[in-house]
């Protein structure tokens, strides 16, 4: 099998070569990672290949491990990276079951490297790999931490999950506000009704029949909870699919949505539609490619302003590092400091990324004062420079 291209091979083994840049509010980060982890790098190719009965390039060495011992560790003249070219481990000519068993086993829970950012060149790698219709996925886990293994990308998610779930956090601390009006859930409702196709199933007992699409979608939904809408003052199990749509939670309604994406066998349409008129209504919303509703407007996440910004551990981490500094461990109070800064910058995440959300969160708390925005953009882009600059972190040794 050799369907993954040698143009997505070079540039995975360049996100090793290279790093990755992110953007870190007023500044370019590159971040590294080497392939094999925490292991060494002979230890983590023994982990895949039988290396005493390899093949040495350097004939004073019976094998590779000799071999690769020599240029690696002893005279260390090998270039980085140097196995992803060498013919003899397979990687960039060799077939897809090698290669993916490869980038599997750099994120095996024994060999990744937890203190760093393995997670970022996961997910970029698993961008790269979908383009030739592969993918990472979690199939167990060791002590708590995922295994990887690689399967055929579908395109499609295997498991429906709603969006009221995946927000759930924010919906129950009113972090989110959304309300939708009588029209726009009539004008949901008659998108849906002209999805709502029969569909022929099969139960366990073999019995055929033919049930609504809008029913399976309710369905998708009690796996998660029940469905229920206002009546009469009440909130009562949802026996009508139009009534629904029309007195549920509006959260539930972006559910419905979400689940007719899922279960259509085609939803581009269905998507083109529905985003349609989430932009005629302003409310903020995408309908994106994996049939997931995403929030594409801070309008729909809210800071309480009579509170002062608050941040599960922010103020733990403060302290912690006031008390290192009392007691001299200036490296340790100069971490815990720096993650606190770290933290506060993401606080209006989901919403927004990293540096909207430090831009958003300076803009609050100056007031829109163009005096003290200066000095809190001067203040911000100050503790940045350091942290890119220095080791803040124990693991960041290149700094």
């Amino acid at each position: 099998m050799n369907k993954i291209s040698k143009l997505t091979k070079r540039d995975i083994f360049d996100l090793f070569n290279n790093g990755i840049n992110q953007d870190e509010f007023f500044d370019i980060v590159t971040y590294t990672y080497q392939y094999y982890g925490r292991l060494e790098e002979i230890e983590f190719l023994e982990r895949l290949y039988d290396l005493e009965n390899m093949e040495s390039m350097d004939s004073r060495f019976p094998n590779a491990k000799g071999d690769i011992w020599q240029h690696t560790v002893n005279n260390d003249d090998y270039p980085a990276n140097w196995v992803f070219k060498d013919d003899r481990f397979q990687l960039l000519n060799g077939d897809d079951v090698t290669f993916l068993d490869f980038i599997c086993e750099i994120f095996h829970p024994e060999v990744r490297d937890e203190d760093a950012n393995w997670i970022l060149f996961f997910d970029r790698i698993n961008e790269l790999l979908k383009f030739d219709n592969f993918e990472l996925y979690a199939n167990k886990e060791i002590s708590g931490r995922e295994v990887f293994s690689w399967r055929v990308y579908s395109g499609k998610e295997l498991f429906f999950k709603p969006y009221s779930i995946r927000y759930e956090k924010q919906i129950k601390n009113k972090d989110i506000k959304l309300s939708l009006s009588k029209d726009v859930r009539y004008q949901i409702l008659q998108l849906l009704k002209e999805y709502d196709e029969p569909r022929y199933s099969t139960d366990e007992t073999n019995w055929n029949y033919w049930k609504q699409l809008s029913e399976i979608a309710m369905e998708e939904i009690e796996k998660f909870y029940i469905p229920k809408n206002s009546k009469e003052n009440e909130y009562v199990l949802a026996t009508d699919f139009d009534y629904f749509i029309d007195n549920t939670s509006p959260f539930s309604v972006l559910d419905i949505i979400e689940a007719f994406a899922y279960l259509l066998e085609d939803n581009s349409v269905y998507r083109e539609r529905v985003n349609s008129l989430f932009a005629h209504h302003k409310l903020g919303l995408t309908l994106n490619n994996n049939g997931k509703i995403i929030n594409t407007s801070d309008k729909l996440f809210r800071l309480n302003s009579e509170k002062p910004v608050r941040e599960p551990g922010l103020e733990e981490l403060l302290a912690i590092a006031e008390e290192e500094y009392i007691k001299g461990n200036y490296s340790d109070a100069v971490e815990k400091i720096w993650d606190a800064f770290e933290r506060l910058k993401t606080y209006y995440f989901p919403a927004l990324d990293k540096r909207k959300s430090a831009e958003k969160l300076i803009n609050e708390l100056s007031f829109n004062n163009d005096s003290i925005k200066t000095v809190l953009e001067t203040e911000f882009k100050a503790l940045t420079d350091i942290g890119n600059s220095f080791c803040i972190r124990h693991h960041e040794k290149i700094k």
